[in-house]
């Protein structure tokens, strides 16, 4: 009796590290490792810092992009040849359902504007709206003067302001010039960040009613 439950014990045991060993290989990397390596200084005390992502942040943020089936900028960069230009806003809220904007460009100099907004809740892949439209011409044109002005590549991508509730502001930039390019802001009432934010939710067409 004791040696069956030892051998079902121990089968167990092996098919947790099978399945612990798939899901690791499986489960997309959204994230530069280099990020949980950075850290900026918060507070007052000499040594007080922040690191720019940790566990907890990147395991929230990728499983809303997963729930989006989005793919990994961060993966598509470590391949330059093969990725082209990418811009992502993920804007989660603490009181509204999250929304991504994605802008694809292609090799004939025009972009791909994707979107979706999901239910909090729901399964992966299930959204309550989505929008995929190729953008125009003038699209393009003020989108461009949105990001020379905010010059994306010279901003910090963490600040020290954080708060209960509000809405993290994400930021993603993938190409060949630059490289992978992550910046997060919480609640940010100005700055680039937002600029580019809500730029990129106004070419969704869509209405929204709080924006924090």
């Amino acid at each position: 009796m004791i040696r069956g439950y030892a051998l079902v014990l121990g089968l167990l045991v092996i098919a947790s590290a099978l399945f612990a060993g798939w899901y690791g290989s499986t489960r997309v990397v959204y994230f530069a490792p280099a990020l949980f390596e950075q850290s900026i200084e918060c507070g007052f005390e000499e040594g007080d810092r922040e690191p720019v992502l940790d566990s907890f942040e990147a395991d929230w943020y990728g499983e809303a992009l997963r729930g989006f089936d989005e793919p990994s900028l961060y993966r598509a960069s470590l391949v330059p040849e093969a990725s082209g230009r990418t811009l992502r806003f993920t804007w989660l809220r603490s009181f509204h359902d999250p929304i991504f904007v994605r802008i694809d460009w292609f090799a004939d100099g025009g972009a791909q504007l994707t979107a979706g907004q999901r239910a909090k809740g729901r399964r992966e892949g299930s959204q309550t709206r989505r929008v995929s439209r190729r953008l125009t011409p003038d699209e393009l044109q003020e989108l461009d003067a949105v990001l020379i002005r905010s010059a994306l590549a010279d901003q910090p991508p963490k600040f020290c302001d954080v708060g209960t509730d509000g809405a993290r502001w994400i930021i993603e930039s993938v190409e060949p010039s630059t490289g992978y390019i992550y910046v997060n802001r919480w609640t940010p009432e100005d700055g680039p960040v937002r600029d580019i934010g809500l730029h990129m939710v106004g070419l969704t067409g869509w209405q929204i009613a709080r924006v924090y």
